[in-house]
């Protein structure tokens, strides 16, 4: 009985041994079909010209003033910029 619970613990140890290289070298490369690489560039973090917080790009208000593109944490920040 126990040789046979000592078999037991040895094939568990190989079995951990042998999974856990081959998962880890393996998660990066396994992709699931709900990953979207295209959604990383807009999850830019960009400075409010107002205030000087940090925000998603995404998330935040757009002003085209003079030609260029202004992006805002808020409309709030956006019409106190505009007022300047």
């Amino acid at each position: 009985m126990i040789r046979l619970l000592f078999y037991a613990v040895i094939f568990y140890i190989c079995y951990r041994l042998i999974k856990g290289p081959v998962a880890f070298f393996l998660k990066g490369r396994i992709k699931s079909e709900d990953s979207d690489e295209s959604g990383l560039a807009d999850a830019e973090m960009i400075k409010d010209p107002q205030c000087g917080a940090y925000f998603m790009k995404q998330k935040g208000v757009q002003a085209r003033i003079g030609g260029k593109t202004f992006y805002f944490c808020s409309e709030s920040c956006r019409d106190k910029f505009l007022k300047r």
